[in-house]
């Protein structure tokens, strides 16, 4: 299994030069609602949060987390209504 990379002060830097910082939230700024969804009792604190706006910040995301080995989990309302995950 592959370690990914644990997030630094760089990687912020570098996704605040393609999205709004104020769309971003690192360390202290997460609050108790990103570290669980509705359903679960299990709670984990993400390293960054980033509310992207359009297709295009997704993509900008994704290839920068992909060039930097860096996991990212897709969040949708945190209700635990829906599934992040693919169906085979």
């Amino acid at each position: 299994m592959t370690a990914y990379k644990k997030l630094e002060e760089t990687d912020l830097q570098a996704v605040a030069s393609f999205i709004a910082r104020d769309r971003i939230l690192w360390n202290q700024e997460i609050n108790e609602e990103y570290s669980h969804d509705e359903l679960s009792s299990e709670q984990s604190y993400p390293d960054m949060v980033v509310r992207v706006t359009s297709a295009e910040e997704v993509s900008r995301l994704m290839a920068y987390a992909n060039q930097h080995h860096i996991a990212v989990t897709p969040r949708g309302a945190g209700t635990g209504a829906g599934r992040c995950l693919s169906r085979s």
